[in-house]
């Protein structure tokens, strides 16, 4: 890990609570590769939190207001969600629909001041049975649709409000929804409230893994996703059933992975001890956006899944076309049709995504796809991968 990426890891650790210190202050370019790689991993209020808390000095002014700014930009955009989210569950309860909030907005609450964890949207699960409810209330909130995905839509409220509805959380894969097709029969319902639902920790906790899983073979994940698993066993992890935990992320085949994140966190958020594998994985967090990025995502799907990986990213299953396009369901005559219309969709918004991925595949080094298929490997996704 080069000095950017441990001044970062000590801002956000300090942030945390961690006890950390900076023996010498960084000097101007550090500063600005600081700004750019925690913007890029979606963490400037963690990380200009821990300046202050560290007393690191900034260079220039304009260093200084470039910080301050994203960060109420960040703080700004809490306060919106936040008040937004509460507006449109008060309005599901009064129309009796049931909705579960989903990820950052249940693991603000944990973190030391809630505006610290930034998001980009908002995730609620619901029942699609009730869609048409659904879209009259966001008309009338002012929202518009936006893209509908496999798992479900969105609706924007510029300049900085984006819900995302679901209503399935892993329905983009089906291959690893498991118990989450279900998950409604294990949550119970928030106090004071009848149609508003929360997961059980147990629950929460192996999804959150196994999403973050997801978007590590898709291209990898950010630096978020390592607090928010730290963040949330401290808050919750002693009163949790692990022996349970344990069995449904084996069901998941991510046993091995959460071992390792969760070694990864505490090495870096609360001086835990960290081994060959942990380190490696850090590295490659690193070097990943919030996201991941294209070139990981395809030395990953090569090192996994073979060189045929492409067309199956242009053919994808039965199964998960089902997803993208409900009406195929029970009509597997009509798939051909449906890879043509997904084809020329994606054409006609101008997705490049098929053919970058080409091109980055044919410009990968073998040294790149060794290294990722040794990770993989320590991992536990040996020859595991998603077929999206």
């Amino acid at each position: 890990m080069n000095k950017v990426y441990e001044l970062l890891i000590k801002c956000v650790a300090s942030s945390l609570g961690s006890n950390v210190a900076v023996t010498e202050q960084p000097d101007e370019q550090t500063m600005e590769q600081l700004y750019a790689a925690s913007k890029k991993h979606s963490v400037i209020p963690l990380v200009y939190d821990g300046i202050n808390r560290l007393q690191i000095s900034f260079p220039s002014d304009d260093l200084k207001t470039k910080f301050k700014r994203l960060n109420a930009r960040y703080a700004m955009q809490y306060v919106l969600q936040d008040e937004q989210l509460k507006h449109i569950t008060d309005e599901f309860e009064s129309a009796h629909i049931r909705n579960m909030p989903l990820k950052g907005s249940i693991l603000r609450a944990m973190y030391p001041s809630p505006e610290l964890r930034t998001s980009s949207d908002i995730d609620i699960l619901y029942d699609e049975e009730n869609r048409s409810k659904v879209e009259k209330i966001f008309a009338a909130f002012g929202y518009q649709p936006g893209e509908e995905e496999a798992k479900d839509i969105s609706y924007k409220k510029p300049p900085l409000v984006n819900i995302e509805m679901h209503h399935s959380l892993m329905g983009d894969h089906p291959e690893i929804e498991g118990d989450f097709a279900d998950v409604w029969d294990r949550c119970h319902t928030v106090d004071g409230s009848d149609y508003s639902y929360e997961m059980t920790d147990e629950d929460f906790y192996v999804y959150m893994i196994v999403h973050a899983a997801k978007h590590y073979l898709m291209g990898g994940i950010g630096i978020r996703f390592v607090t928010d698993v730290f963040v949330f066993l401290r808050a919750r992890g002693e009163n949790m059933d692990m022996q349970s935990v344990e069995n449904k992320l084996e069901k998941h085949k991510c046993s091995t992975f959460n071992r390792k994140i969760t070694a990864l966190a505490y090495h870096w958020f609360a001086n835990g001890a960290s081994d060959e594998t942990t380190e490696a994985l850090g590295d490659f967090i690193c070097g990943c956006g919030i996201f991941g990025n294209a070139e990981n995502r395809v030395a990953n799907q090569i090192a996994n899944g073979g060189s045929s990986f492409i067309l199956r990213r242009i053919f994808p299953s039965y199964t998960t076309m089902c997803c993208y396009f409900p009406k195929l369901k029970n009509h597997g005559i009509l798939l051909p049709y449906y890879w043509a219309k997904r084809i020329v969709n994606a054409a006609f918004k101008r997705n490049t995504k098929f053919f970058d991925e080409a091109k980055i595949k044919s410009s990968l080094s073998e040294e790149k796809v060794n290294s990722v298929k040794k990770l993989n490997d320590e991992l536990g996704f040996s020859d595991q991968t998603l077929k999206y």
